[in-house]
């Protein structure tokens, strides 16, 4: 129990069936002196299976508050952790030798981290990893903006964590879902009504992904002033799978107006040539509010296509100063070469991109630009290389108006359906078909009457469009 004050510490263990209970007025604040942290031996038989990432004693386990197969463990109260994060930066902020994550639990059950607020973490602020059973509700984690990995909460490799009522502004990641252990799956996950802003994703997938993450919902959520909104990276071999967004508000843009964001990034790849190909399917987002100057991207494999994605009552309002496309697609780790071209896509020009998805589903989505009209030339959806596409409801035109760029295009795409969809005012094509193996095109119950041009079919095997009751320029 911490009454009213400032107590300097190095690390704290917490065992079994303890709480630490940190008072409105009291600041539990984190030594300057890097030897004050005790290291601790890892689990040697969990990092195994991970060439080239084996901790050992020393290296990656200096925390300030740890935990290692405790039970029944609590930190409450409306009370201060400070990390004193900014001594372990030189002046262009970029990392002195420092703790690692500052509360660390490790293959705990039945944690409760409640009320308090983390601030100035030197590293990651919280994280949970191998555990069970945890909640985290009413907290505030306050990490500078520049601060280099200060991730709010991440949870690795674990179950049954819930996450609510909480304010994260940080220099990293705002909530981080990882599977560093192909035995121990990130699973049953959920997060609401919480407001999320930071540097780099507000809510990110990996880039570890050895392991699984499924079943996890995440709803009535703000997010703001972020680099990514929602990003999955897809380098290991696991699988991402049954998770749901909804009602959620994704505001990209910020402090470095230079920087590419993403509202929506999904990318499945390969971190190395020795990795195993990992999957995504079934991925749903609904209710989706998106104010950004950048624009969403979303790519499989060519032999490995993102599987049953579903986007339903999504609104894009895309906001200036518009952002050119960049040369490359986000990696989520430094060091790695650039993308082979086949899986760069992050040229095109375009609000929404999506390539090599098989099973997506766009219902009553909108898109317009805001302010005057933009000099860059974008398709509202451009698509390469999907199967089993219904687009319903869509309402929106490309960037510029009467630009030459279509609204929709679609390339090597299959078994496309669109239907109840709106040519907006300035439109200029309504929809582009090319690639030689499209094919199974169905377009009917369309009010096209506001565009220039319907349609534009190029280099398309004959008898594969069909279009009907469509009100037509």
């Amino acid at each position: 129990y911490l009454p009213n004050g400032v107590y300097l510490t190095g690390t704290l263990i917490l065992k079994s069936n303890v709480t630490l209970h940190i008072e409105a007025e009291a600041v539990l604040l984190g030594s300057a002196d890097l030897d004050d942290y005790v290291p601790h031996e890892f689990y040697p038989e969990w990092e195994r299976q991970i060439l080239g990432q084996t901790k050992t004693a020393g290296l990656g386990t200096r925390h300030l508050i740890y935990a290692i197969k405790s039970e029944n463990i609590s930190i409450t109260g409306r009370g201060t952790i400070d990390g004193q994060g900014r001594i372990f930066w030189d002046e262009d902020f970029k990392p002195l030798p420092r703790p690692n994550q500052m509360v660390q639990f490790d293959g705990c059950s039945n944690v409760v981290v409640e009320g308090i607020t983390l601030r100035n973490s030197p590293n990651w602020a919280l994280q949970f990893l191998v555990c069970d059973r945890v909640v985290v509700q009413n907290i505030s984690i306050l990490n500078y903006r520049r601060g280099p990995n200060t991730d709010g909460i991440d949870i690795n490799s674990s179950s049954n964590v819930s996450i609510s009522n909480c304010y994260i502004n940080t220099g990293d990641d705002a909530i981080c879902l990882k599977a560093r252990y192909k035995q121990y799956p990130c699973e049953n996950i959920t997060v609401t009504n919480c407001t999320l802003i930071s540097d780099d994703s507000a809510i990110k997938f990996g880039t570890r992904s050895s392991g699984d993450i499924k079943n996890c919902v995440f709803t009535n959520c703000v997010i703001r002033n972020s680099n990514y909104g929602i990003s999955f990276f897809m380098k290991d071999g696991g699988t991402y799978s049954d998770i749901r967004f909804s009602n959620i508000i994704i505001e990209t843009g910020g402090d470095r107006p230079k920087r590419n964001t993403y509202p929506i990034f999904m990318d499945l790849e390969k971190r190395t040539e020795d990795s195993k190909v990992g999957a995504i399917h079934d991925i749903v987002f609904s209710n989706i509010s998106i104010i950004t100057p950048g624009h969403c991207l979303i790519g499989g494999m060519p032999d490995k296509p993102i599987e049953n994605l579903t986007f339903d009552n999504v609104s894009m309002r895309i906001i200036p100063p518009y952002e050119a496309m960049a040369k490359n697609k986000p990696r989520g780790v430094r060091g790695l070469e650039p993308p082979p071209p086949e899986l760069n896509y992050a040229t095109a020009p375009a609000h929404f991109t999506i390539a090599n998805v098989k099973g997506l589903i766009i219902r009553n989505f909108q898109v317009r630009t805001d302010g005057p009209t933009p000099k860059l030339e974008r398709h509202a959806i451009w698509g390469v290389n999907l199967r089993d596409v219904t687009v319903d409801g869509f309402k929106g035109r490309q960037a510029v108006a009467d630009g030459q760029l279509a609204t929709l295009y679609f390339n090597n795409t299959q078994d496309l359906y669109i239907t109840g969809s709106q040519a907006a005012d300035g439109t200029g094509t309504f929809l582009q078909l090319e690639g030689e193996s499209t094919k199974n095109i169905t377009v009917i119950g369309n009010d096209l009457s506001r565009a220039r041009q319907a349609f534009s079919i190029n280099t398309v095997a004959k008898n594969t469009f069909f279009q009907t009751a469509n009100r037509l320029p």
